[in-house]
């Protein structure tokens, strides 16, 4: 037996070879995460081009993005495979979805050695089949026993082994009356010898029968049903059991049709289904080859359903999609095909389409889901996301078209929503980055490539440093640098922001205490929060516990929110400030001017502060209007006893001009860029002499 001190230390090449012929797939990693080993069947299994020996020595860095592509969902993957190796626990049968359908199972195994860590091992199987197998044995049970035809299963010698409920309710017997009898019992006598030699042939010979016959039902009458038998044989050939099912004769054509239509309809909408809209791009792919036209697929996405469908429930919401169906129908050519996909999402096809009635067509679409949605008691305002992939420029099959249009739909979500976007390469490049980007986003604070700069806030008059704010950035292997616009909405996206936003915060309050143990005062602190953090009920206690936590005065930290993060859920927002300031800390409205708060708003909510935005500083000593909208601000900021901060102040001119305005408090380039820890107590204050330390922030 392998002991986990055998497999990680170098193997010999017996070891080895026996390894590589298992059918798991095997991954041995050091206590760095290297790849120490990898087998043949591990590549396989993740449909990897490269040899295993290809692949010995990569970091994590480098062989995470050659596994999560393996995955259905290669970011909730990359998240779960981080946690794991983290916790450095066991893991035991994990059932993990693939790409395809596919369906592994995985162990993690920790490598201790007199309570060292070493390394770990990976072991995956594939159970698709045997997990294919159990759904298929589920829905043939439920198909048994919920089909509204009447089912009857025999032996080799026609006696009755089990009938399903239907059989019951059409032939008048229970199960426990005919269970062990033949099915003569059901014999009506209406039917010669002939009849039933004809029906013994056809099962003999090609093992179907089909046909209408007389049965008669427990209480006497005779009554006529559509039989279809089906020999059942076992592995050598030999019939085993019979299967027959018994209809209505109208009903069962009726059914047949009903049958044939849901496989390629979607029945809430009547659409065409995904299936049914695939083979119709097929065959428009054929003729437009043939005729060297264009055409081209769109991909709907709808903006709000989901907040119609969790607030109002699941009837309104399918009724607004029978809505949107018609209005997609009414706005087509009868040679178009729209579709349902699935969820909210739809497809269209558009034959003999040049790329300008291909935008013509999407703008009509963008616009009539825009419009109001008149429901039986409501009207609804929903809106849709469009993107838009051409034959043959960006896709020359089916699959390929639908996959660029929806990566163009995502394009038109970024754009604001309600818009459409049609595909390019560039495109494609930057869906790629971002999920690059991404997924490096979630290694970042493991890595730790975060960093946090430090600005200072200066009195006007006095010349001092009144305030300090943190400013984080990302360092990426490599050493680029990445702003926070960069990278926070897609943090805010994929739910990372609470981890960046812990981490700021953490962060920012262990460098007050190391000034403080330095000798330097930092006499308040500001904190962006995020609108996606701010919808969080436990933000103040969490502010709370880190300040406890660090020995901290909760006085002296502000935390910064946009107009964007109130105006979202105004009456959870002020429940949300009240709760911060019951905490002790300061409130602060960031970039104040860019978003869409009133007078009223200010008032409501219970403030400290507000920074005015950069924009309205940029041009101060050339514009007369700007001067007197910032005039403006201040006035009513003094009106509602609120501070002010001016942000963005780069040049002497603008100083001059705020000193003029009475403004107290500015930041900008013109005091200091966001520096380092280190940098920053070149201007950070000295503790007073005789103050305690503990007292200084």
């Amino acid at each position: 037996m392998l002991s986990p001190e055998t497999l990680v230390s170098p193997a010999s090449e017996r070891i080895h070879t026996i390894l590589d012929k298992l059918h798991s797939g095997l991954l041995v990693q050091d206590r760095h995460c290297a790849v120490e080993f990898v087998n043949q069947a591990f590549c396989d299994l993740f449909r990897l081009s490269r040899s295993p020996e290809s692949l010995r020595g990569l970091s994590a860095q480098q062989m995470l993005p050659l596994l999560c592509g393996a995955y259905a969902d290669p970011q909730a993957a990359a998240a779960r495979l981080v946690a794991i190796v983290h916790a450095d626990q066991p893991v035991h049968g994990e059932e993990v979805a693939m790409q395809g359908g596919a369906v592994m199972v995985r162990d993690f195994i920790p490598i201790h050695v007199a309570g060292e860590a070493m390394g770990h091992i990976w072991v995956h199987r594939d159970i698709t089949q045997h997990r294919q197998a159990e759904v298929q044995m589920r829905l043939a049970a439920r198909l048994f026993d919920r089909t509204g035809e009447s089912v009857v299963i025999t032996d080799a010698d026609h006696v009755i082994q089990v009938v399903n409920a239907a059989f019951e309710r059409d032939t008048g017997y229970t199960s426990r009356e005919v269970v062990g009898q033949r099915t003569r019992l059901l014999a009506s006598g209406q039917h010669g010898v002939a009849f039933y030699e004809d029906m013994h042939r056809a099962l003999d010979s090609r093992g179907w029968w089909q046909g209408e016959i007389w049965n008669r039902h427990r209480d006497g009458q005779m009554r006529l049903a559509f039989l279809s038998i089906n020999a059942v044989p076992d592995e050598q050939g030999a019939v085993q059991h019979y299967i027959g099912v018994y209809s209505d004769p109208g009903r069962y054509e009726a059914s047949q049709r009903r049958i044939e239509y849901l496989a390629t309809h979607d029945d809430l909408t009547g659409l065409p289904n995904r299936f049914l809209f695939n083979d119709r791009v097929r065959q428009a792919i054929g003729r437009a080859s043939e005729r060297g036209e264009q055409l081209a697929v769109m991909f709907i996405d709808l903006d709000e359903f989901k907040l119609i469908n969790d607030t109002l429930g699941h009837a309104v919401g399918d009724e607004l999609l029978q809505l949107i169906a018609q209005r997609l129908r009414d706005c087509l050519r009868g040679c178009d095909t729209v579709a349902r996909l699935g969820g909210d999402e739809f497809a269209v096809l558009i034959e003999h389409s040049s790329l300008a009635e291909a935008e013509a067509m999407a703008r009509r679409v963008v616009e009539l889901l825009g419009a109001p949605m008149a429901m039986s008691d409501r009207v609804l305002y929903v809106g849709a996301s469009l993107g838009v992939g051409m034959f043959p420029a960006n896709g020359r099959d089916s699959a390929t078209l639908l996959q660029v249009a929806d990566v163009a739909m995502y394009a038109a979500k970024a754009k604001g929503k309600r818009t459409y976007h049609f595909y390019t390469s560039e495109l494609q490049l930057k869906m790629d980055q971002q999920l690059q980007l991404e997924m490096g986003l979630r290694w970042a604070i493991e890595r730790d490539e975060l960093r946090l700069l430090y600005q200072p806030q200066v009195h006007l008059v006095t010349g001092e440093v009144v305030g300090v704010e943190p400013l984080v950035r990302w360092q990426r292997p490599g050493g680029a640098w990445l702003m926070p616009a960069a990278f926070i909405p897609v943090a805010e996206r994929n739910g990372l922001i609470d981890g960046i936003g812990l981490w700021v915060a953490r962060e920012a309050c262990r460098q007050v205490v190391a000034w403080q143990a330095a000798g330097y005062q930092v006499p308040r602190m500001s904190i962006n929060v995020s609108a996606a953090q701010f919808r969080h009920p436990g933000l103040a206690g969490l502010m709370a516990r880190l300040l406890a936590e660090h020995g901290l005065d909760p006085s002296r930290f502000v935390i910064e929110l946009t107009e964007s993060a109130l105006m979202a859920d105004p009456e959870s927002a002020h429940q949300q400030l009240r709760q911060i300031r019951q905490a002790g800390l300061r409130v602060s409205i960031d970039d104040f001017g860019t978003g869409h708060s009133s007078l009223s708003c200010l008032r409501r909510y219970p403030l400290d502060e507000l920074k005015v935005d950069r924009s309205f500083i940029a041009d101060l000593e050339h514009s007369t209007r700007d001067l007197e909208v910032l005039r403006s601000i201040l006035t009513l900021s003094r009106a509602l006893e609120l501070d002010i901060v001016v942000e963005g102040v780069e040049t002497r001119g603008q100083l001059a001009l705020l000193r003029e305005l009475d403004c107290q408090v500015a930041q900008g380039f013109l005091f200091s860029r966001p520096v380092s820890a280190e940098a920053a107590v070149r201007w950070l204050p000295r503790v007073p002499a005789g103050l305690e330390r503990s007292d200084a922030a």
